[in-house]
């Protein structure tokens, strides 16, 4: 599929790169334009479908879901209200969920108000572009100033482009457009603008993880409006093109470089005149990160730049006034290189690095005068991981630490992070080390010792995820338990069994786990009360044990589960009546010659909420000559389909084969 193609001539360079046969493959492309339309099908048998706008009736069920959640709800809305409102958006959904999302976060007395603005605003004739345009022109109108300060900051950012919640957030508080309240910091308040332009229909929520939102993305209608306020109201200034950086820009404080043409003059000329004062950078052009480093106003400074083969961001020293600054690049060479100095930015919160295609040998340590940025709170260096500083326990701020490398940081350092009693998200890796239990086993145990101690603020504690390494964690356990962790992964650290400590985890939403063995740890799991998403995976054996887990329907056993992912080979599962409530995910992997064992009581899983369900066969070792493997493995799908499809006929049922592990890096 191609979509949103604007030319003709962007669609025949498309084409080239595909096959011209008879194979049957389709080609889905979408267009505003129906010259293009037409260009597309022009030497092929293809077929234009204009799309046509909702039904009245699938109009108002739309409207009315939207601001209230259920039809039901929505009855008493006055008729002449909504008849008007609809008729306004004639059966575009984009201008229908806008204009439902404004009536939502207005009290009804103002309903009226907004009909009378919609309907002054098309008293003539108008296409349906231009009409969807004013509507959501009227919904940006609406918005408190608050949000449209944020609103308009999101204009900085590429056309399409995915941005990540946290950096975002980070960013408007280093603005200046968000303030801590008495009872919340800044970053919480933050957070409650980004959902509430969610809410609003203003921005999309893209990728999401444990339920929440990781990234987002901007309808490009929608994305066209801030970019026409945010030239309107002078609030930054986006360079996309030698037209722009010939223009002369006054009183510029925020500035975008997207431009990707040969010269760098212009803009070099710019930095010294219009653009000498500006306050906030967003960089895709890494010719020019040197020039950028001397201005001294700069408080956030957000590099994206291609491969290089050394960063040298030195420079940053004397820019005493930086509040942010994160920096992502590919680099082949040695490393990306902060100045020495960097303890005279006092005001610096947060620093963020991410390096790809990074082959180094060794982390990163960092400059030891780090520890005297006493506002810092967000520190990350993902792709070559991070040596702790001698007194990381200075950094009393930091409520983010991310990428430390433990086999490389002292054990003394490791000790200090239970002096950052205001962290909430802690994650580690050791990427670039092999663990020899000869070699590293006491240093292991010393370093697992050292971290005992964690932040009773703690959110989020990760031993998982980008570790390329599993590591003995025998008995391991934090004194106290962190009892508002909400996300916790230790599939990097292997156990005997599932801590019984575990249990106290109440808040805990995200839980991932690596265990030789199940046994009755279940039981404990199963004890979470808030738990929505469950993984767990054991060790595989050379002389493998079967094992059989009873997943219980009384009491409050996996009360709040919705998604459970078993990497267990050995385990047959007993589901009884009643279990696992609000599940919507399975995700199961079998061994092939253990599948007689198949799961007991699938039948009592809920039909009402089961809505995907993805099963693994390993079948690596399978006796089955080649010329059968293909002609075997659509029986044993079959098998397991029927075994699953008339209990659960609305679930998407998809069956893998070959090695388990890489089949589950994927789902």
């Amino acid at each position: 599929m191609i979509d949103d193609i604007w030319d003709s001539s962007a669609w025949y360079v498309i084409q080239c790169a595909f096959p011209v046969n008879d194979c049957g493959a389709s080609v889905l492309t979408t267009t505003r334009i129906l010259s293009v339309a037409d260009d597309c099908c022009k030497h092929c048998r293809g077929y234009v479908y204009k799309m046509k706008p909702l039904s009245d009736q699938d109009s108002r069920k739309l409207f009315v879901n939207r601001i209230f959640g259920s039809q039901e709800a929505g009855l008493d809305v006055p008729e002449e209200i909504s008849a008007d409102i609809l008729k306004k958006c004639g059966g575009l959904p984009l201008a229908i969920i806008s204009t439902a999302s404004l009536l939502a976060h207005n009290p009804r007395s103002r309903w009226d108000s907004v009909r009378n603005s919609l309907v002054s605003m098309f008293e003539g004739d108008q296409d349906e572009l231009k009409q969807m345009e004013r509507i959501l022109d009227l919904s940006y109108m609406h918005l408190p100033h608050h949000l449209k300060t944020c609103l308009l900051d999101i204009g900085r950012y590429r056309e399409d482009y995915e941005i990540e919640k946290d950096t975002l957030l980070r960013e408007w508080v280093a603005q200046g457009f968000v303030s801590r309240t008495r009872m919340r910091d800044a970053v919480d308040v933050a957070e409650d603008y980004f959902y509430a332009l969610i809410n609003m229909s203003m921005i999309q929520p893209w990728t999401m993880e444990d339920d929440e939102v990781e990234t987002c993305r901007v309808h490009d209608i929608m994305f066209g409006l801030i970019r026409s306020k945010a030239a309107e109201e002078n609030f930054n200034l986006v360079i996309n093109g030698p037209e722009v950086v010939a223009g002369e820009h006054k009183r510029v404080r925020r500035v975008s470089i997207c431009y990707d043409g040969e010269e760098d003059g212009a803009i070099l000329a710019a930095i010294k005149g219009s653009l000498s004062h500006v306050r906030s950078v967003l960089l895709f052009r890494g010719s020019l990160v040197p020039s950028f480093l001397v201005l001294k106003y700069v408080r956030v400074l957000h590099l994206q730049v291609a491969a290089c083969e050394r960063l040298d961001l030195t420079g940053i020293h004397g820019m005493f006034l930086l509040r942010f600054l994160k920096v992502v690049c590919s680099t082949t060479g040695e490393y990306v290189k902060l100045p020495d100095q960097i303890g005279e930015l006092q005001q610096l919160e947060t620093i963020e690095v991410e390096i790809s295609d990074c082959f180094l040998g060794k982390p990163t340590s960092l400059p030891p005068d780090i520890v005297r940025l006493s506002r810092l709170m967000h520190l990350s260096y993902t792709g070559s991981g991070l040596v702790l500083p001698d007194g990381i326990g200075k950094l009393r701020s930091l409520r983010t630490l991310q990428a430390v490398d433990l086999l490389e940081s002292s054990a003394e350092n490791i000790k200090g992070i239970a002096e950052l009693t205001c962290l909430r998200q802690l994650k580690k890796c050791s990427t670039f080390h092999c663990y020899d239990e000869k070699v590293h086993k006491l240093e292991w145990k010393m370093r697992m010792d050292a971290l005992r101690r964690l932040s009773g603020n703690l959110r989020s504690f990760i031993m998982g995820d980008d570790c390329h390494i599993v590591v003995p964690a025998h008995d391991w356990t934090p004194t106290p338990p962190p009892r508002r962790l909400r996300k916790l992964d230790l599939s990097s650290c292997h156990f005997p069994r599932i801590p019984e400590w575990i249990v106290h985890l109440h808040e805990l939403c995200s839980l991932e786990l690596y265990v030789s063995e199940v046994a009755d740890g279940l039981s404990i799991v199963a004890r979470l009360p808030s738990l929505p998403y469950f993984k767990l995976q054991t060790l595989l054996r050379k002389y493998p044990t079967n094992e059989r887990a009873i997943i219980s329907g009384s009491g409050k056993s996996f009360r709040a589960l919705k998604r459970l992912t078993l990497i267990c080979p050995y385990l047959t599962l007993d589901f009884q009546e009643g279990a696992l409530p609000r599940l919507e995910k399975l995700d199961i992997c079998f061994r092939y010659y253990v599948w007689p064992q198949q799961p007991v009581g699938i039948e009592h899983l809920p039909a009402a909420t089961l809505r995907q369900v993805r099963l693994v066969v390993d079948d690596k070792h399978v006796e089955v000559p080649a010329s059968e493997l293909d002609q075997h493995r659509a029986g044993v799908e079959s098998l397991l389909k029927r075994a699953f499809q008339p209990h659960h006929p609305a679930a998407g049922i998809t069956v893998y084969f070959g090695d388990y592990f890489d089949q589950f890096i994927y789902l």
